[in-house]
């Protein structure tokens, strides 16, 4: 008999916790997403990539949600897994039971219940690292291991070998290299028949031997925590200080949609500008002779004139959204794109470019 127990719980229809993990994975942009369960309150984080996500729900959009323990329940879900086990559902509302070994404040399990039971594994962390046996991987494929020398932990090495492994293999139908290699060499082939199918997570899987693993990024999301104020307002760098945000854009998606679109016209560098002039939210994309320019529809517009660039994030971003957004930013600084609904806040962080 297993010895976890129930540690929290969370009571939704398959319509909200799939409506949930659309908007928070930016329609499915994350393999991975980290869970905090409180007493009144579920956190769901995604800081390790080029745009950071902090979601916040409440009871106001769940059914219910449930803290059996004494501190909070962690868990670290694998989103497509987790989606379809969902997307087995029988009835209207699902039961999600998050079982945790006793003195663990990680769920190893989740229960999801209607009609059927569920039951999914899932990671817990570990701290061991086998940096000889991601060596023997990364020679197993023909890549250099000189490459993972200085890197000292699986999420950073996972990360390098992934792109290693796509761009060695982008031309291979299969998931090994045929040639000449010892026995213990292939020991290390990676078990996928196609390359494109490779999945960051299968790579931290076989860097931590027989058993998928994964480091909880404690620091990382603490500090995606500490971005932003009580008033859900993103606090960023002036000078050696931080402070809440001075600009405040409310518009939406298929409005910021132009930026991209009028980028994509204009041609040029990828960059995509987020304008304040005269109080008003203003669009400027030239290169060379062309020039599409003008303002964008905005419900409200607050704070000092500013003109700054983002990345391709900032494309990642918008194409995952729809509906309402807030935008908050200071001049040269992040930028924040905010979603609320009933019992829901939806952030997203990307970092700006230098011009």
């Amino acid at each position: 008999m297993s010895s976890t127990i129930i540690a929290a719980s969370l009571t939704g229809s398959l319509h909200q916790f799939n409506r949930l993990l659309s908007r928070v994975t930016l329609k499915r942009q994350y393999d991975q997403l980290f869970l905090r369960i409180t007493d009144d309150e579920l956190a769901i984080t995604q800081p390790t990539g080029e745009v950071s996500t902090y979601c916040t729900i409440t009871d106001q959009y769940l059914h219910s949600i449930e803290l059996r323990s004494d501190s909070p329940t962690l868990a670290i879900i694998d989103v497509d897994e987790l989606h379809d086990y969902l997307n087995l559902a029988t009835s209207k509302l699902l039961y999600l039971d998050f079982m945790c070994e006793p003195e663990s404040d990680f769920a190893s399990e989740v229960h999801i219940k209607d009609d059927l039971k569920r039951t999914v594994g899932i990671s817990t962390p570990q701290t061991a690292f086998r940096p000889r046996r991601a060596a023997l991987i990364a020679n197993s494929h023909g890549i250099d291991p000189d490459c993972l020398s200085d890197v000292d932990n699986g999420r950073d090495t996972a990360e390098i070998l992934h792109e290693e492994l796509i761009r060695s293999m982008s031309t291979s139908q299969r998931g090994t290299i045929h040639s000449e290699r010892s026995v213990e060499d292939r020991l290390y082939d990676l078990p996928v028949t196609e390359m494109r199918r490779l999945s960051l997570m299968q790579v931290y899987e076989w860097i931590h031997d027989n058993e998928f693993s994964v480091e909880y990024p404690e620091k990382e999301i603490a500090e995606l925590y500490d971005q932003f104020d009580r008033s859900n307002r993103l606090l960023v760098s002036t000078g050696s200080k931080t402070a809440p945000a001075s600009a405040t854009i409310r518009t939406t998606q298929s409005v910021l949609e132009k930026i991209i679109e009028a980028r994509e016209l204009v041609g040029g560098q990828k960059t995509y500008p987020i304008i304040i002039k005269n109080g008003e939210f203003w669009l400027e994309v030239v290169s060379g002779a062309a020039t599409t320019e003008g303002w964008l529809g905005a419900a409200k517009v607050e704070g000092p004139s500013l003109c700054n660039e983002y990345g391709p994030t900032f494309e990642t971003v918008v194409e995952g959204m729809s509906g309402a957004v807030e935008l908050q930013t200071a001049p040269e600084n992040d930028l924040a794109f905010i979603q609320r609904d009933s019992g829901v806040i939806v952030r997203h962080v990307i970092e700006g470019i230098d011009t």
